[in-house]
């Protein structure tokens, strides 16, 4: 679709303090409001599992570029569930070939780096991604299938970025790598869904963006207020909830949980 192309997303890290972020555990998110507002770290979980967020802002050249540090599988997604038609920009440097096995893949040992469109969640999601040593691939995964729509052999150099395109447009799918139309695909599982990019190794991203032409944004605006309203019709149609007690349960101890104690200290042990 042709038109003036409008900034929904951008992850710019022009000026950001490098050092670890996206960790959930540090009090301090003053760098993650400011650089990342919008984005989240899906696959991190709560502060109270105590897990690393495996981001981090370096400076490579003059430039400050987000770095995934290890093995693990890590992504980041912002944007609307009714997002339709769009297109997403990410330059990614894939840097290692390999991963290792993880709780979403128990049986994962190759790498791969690359854009997440038309997400519905974790598990389900398309996927354009460099892969391995020498694969250029378009996924569509459904929890643990993962279809190959289009895929090219070409070797990759671990030491450059490659800048990635998809343009999503109705049931129709185009790949881009470095200008070069690459795929051009018909699939129409998933209609609408937000956007993001995902690695499960060791790689670089810079020049993250999502955007949309004019028309389509103003089509998105529309199905999303429609939405809206449909929805605070159907919640109109059950009664609301009232308060009608406020209960106190301060004073109140697990007795259970102090008794199990008590038996574990009087435990005789040869």
């Amino acid at each position: 679709m042709v038109g003036v192309e409008q900034v929904l997303a951008r992850l710019d890290l022009s000026g950001c303090p490098v050092g670890t972020v996206l960790d959930k555990r540090d009090p301090d998110q003053s760098v993650e409001e400011r650089f990342f507002g919008g984005w989240i770290n899906a696959l991190t979980a709560h502060k109270r599992w105590n897990m690393p967020s495996m981001f981090r802002v370096i400076k490579e050249g003059e430039k400050e570029v987000l770095e995934h540090i290890d093995l693990s599988d890590r992504c980041l997604v912002t944007g609307d569930s009714l997002w339709r038609d769009y297109t997403v920009k990410a330059s990614i440097r894939h840097m290692l070939p390999i991963s290792t096995p993880n709780a979403d893949d128990l049986l994962n040992t190759i790498g791969h780096s690359g854009i997440m469109f038309r997400y519905q969640d974790l598990r389900h999601y398309y996927f354009f991604c460099l892969e391995g040593y020498e694969r250029l691939v378009l996924y569509r995964r459904e929890d643990d299938t993962w279809s190959v729509l289009s895929t090219r052999f070409m070797p990759i150099d671990r030491g450059r970025y490659y800048n990635l395109k998809v343009q999503v447009f109705g049931n129709r799918i185009k790949c881009y790598l470095d200008g070069e139309k690459i795929f051009e695909v018909v699939d129409g599982i998933f209609q609408t869904g937000k956007a993001g990019i995902r690695t499960n190794t060791l790689c670089r991203i810079s020049g993250v963006s999502i955007t949309m032409t004019e028309q389509q944004r103003r089509i998105f605006e529309e199905e999303r207020k429609n939405y809206d309203a449909a929805l605070e019709n159907l919640r109109a149609k059950y009664p609301k909830p009232e308060l009608f007690k406020v209960i106190n349960l301060g004073k109140l101890k697990p007795k259970c949980c102090q008794s199990f104690r008590v038996n574990i200290n009087k435990r005789r042990f040869p």
